[in-house]
């Protein structure tokens, strides 16, 4: 019996020693599991807010890039829109110069021909007066011719006056040249 009371005692002390040894182990884990967890909603939250700051950051990265791709497609078409503009000043100083030597070339025809015109004028003048001068002369011949016609031929005063005519006629006409 004292065998079987010393196993009752022995299961008991054991059982008082698994119970011990559990609560031990229960109050450990239950402090390590507080611990783990945490330790675990923190890193929860730092991954949440790590998350959130790679959001934003691909946010303002597509933002970014997306002002990057706009300025290097404005910055293409201004290139294409220089090349044009200089292009067409190349062609407009092209025909600008084009155009200041057809200039100078019709200033130098114009200002030949205004020395021609000036010089054909200063002719014309000098062959008016010359007419002038043959007509008042003609005139002057006429009237003495007139009288020596009187005088000398004894023509009727119709037949000068006819002749007189005429010759009037070719006075008036070369006043008309005049």
């Amino acid at each position: 019996m004292y065998l079987k009371r010393n196993i009752n005692v022995l299961l008991l002390v054991a059982c008082v020693l698994l119970i011990g040894y559990t609560l031990t182990l229960t109050t450990y884990y239950q402090t390590s599991f507080q611990n783990v967890s945490s330790k675990y909603y923190d890193q929860v939250q730092n991954y949440e807010d790590l998350i959130k700051s790679l959001e934003e950051r691909e946010a303002r990265l597509n933002e970014t890039s997306f002002e990057l791709t706009r300025k290097t497609q404005d910055k293409e078409k201004l290139n294409e829109l220089y090349t044009d503009v200089v292009d067409e000043k190349e062609k407009i100083n092209s025909e600008l110069s084009s155009t200041k030597g057809i200039l100078k070339t019709t200033q130098t025809k114009l200002s030949s021909a205004q020395k021609s015109l000036t010089a054909k004028e200063t002719e014309l003048n000098n062959l008016k007066t010359k007419i002038d001068n043959s007509a008042d002369d003609l005139e002057d011949y006429l009237d003495k011719l007139k009288d020596d016609l009187d005088d000398d031929y004894n023509l009727t005063s119709s037949q000068i006056n006819n002749l007189v005519e005429d010759l009037d006629d070719e006075i008036n006409d070369l006043k008309k040249l005049s």
